[in-house]
This record gives C-alpha cells, structure tokens and sequence, in this order.
C-alpha cells in the first residue's frame, strides 16, 4: 500500500468518527455509545462549553477539517502540511479541555491519534 492512500484511509476514519460526533451534537435523537461515568466520560466532554465555538459544535470543524485536508492530501498540495499543524493546534486545545474537564472521550481521542498519525505522511506528501 502506498503512502497516499495509507494516509487517506486513516483521514477517512477520523473524518467518519468526526462526522458520528458531529450527528450527535447535532440531533438529541442520536445515542452516544460511551461511558458517562468516571475518567472516562464521552458525555462530559461532548457537552462542555468546550464543545463548541461560537455555537458551532467542534466536531463539526473536525470534519470540515478532514475534507479538507483529505482533498489537499489527494492532490499532493503544498498547503496540507501547514493545514495539518493547524490540526494540531486544535487538538492541543481539545486535550487541554479534556484535562480542565477531568474525562477523556474516546471518539475524540480516536480523533486526535488519526490527526497525529497523519501528520508525518503529510509533511512526506507534501515536499514531493
């Protein structure tokens, strides 16, 4: 497998983990399989003040983020690493809410391995 599409498919599933989180914050109907006790507490997190920006939940941004950056990843741009490092910030900012919030969500870590993991290949792609 190349490294293109190594990297594509694991943006894929951190676009598809963004994307149940984003239909969760956005429909009261959608069930959040996670535990909401303890450390582990994908509801404390999800519903924290943390949880959105200007009103827009986060996770929604996770997957604009995504499509983005799979596109830039796709057609070998120059500006995906940069894209990347703002991907970064972002969950700099996520971790640092979950350690204010004493719980950890296991969909968003999921998320914020897939945003590191990608991140070498990214910059590998991109000075080609």
């Amino acid at each position: 497998m190349n490294l293109k599409l190594a990297t594509l498919l694991v943006a894929l599933v951190g676009l598809g983990v963004s994307i149940y989180l984003s239909v969760e914050a956005l429909s009261p109907h959608v069930p959040l399989y996670c535990s909401t006790s303890g450390v582990i507490n994908c509801e404390r997190v999800t519903t924290s003040v943390y949880s959105r920006i200007l009103g827009v939940p986060v996770a929604l941004l996770g997957v604009a983020w995504f499509v983005v950056e799979i596109g830039l990843i796709y057609v070998k741009s120059w500006f995906a690493f940069p894209c990347w490092v703002l991907g970064m910030a972002f969950v700099g900012y996520l971790l640092f809410s979950e350690y204010v919030l004493g719980s950890i969500c296991l969909y968003c870590t999921a998320v914020h391995i897939t945003v590191v993991a990608i991140g070498y290949p990214v910059w590998k792609l991109s000075t080609e």
